[in-house]
């Protein structure tokens, strides 16, 4: 399986974001900047022993399994 090479994280911004409620010094009105989409939140995953069915097939420690 190929290994994928993980995106370098942008630096972060520099300057300060102008108020919106004032004009910035070259008299141009700032443009808001799109939302991003929120990240979703990850569910969370169900444990592998609330998965495994009761009987044969459950998993059961080797001292417990065996007299």
């Amino acid at each position: 399986m190929a290994v994928r090479k993980r995106k370098p994280k942008p630096p972060p911004k520099a300057k300060a974001e102008p108020e919106y409620g004032s004009e910035s010094e070259s008299g141009e009105e700032p443009e808001p900047e799109p939302e991003k989409n929120p990240k979703p939140k990850p569910k969370p995953r169900a444990s592998p022993q609330a998965t495994l069915p009761e009987g044969r097939n459950k998993r059961v420690h080797l001292k417990q399994a065996l007299p």
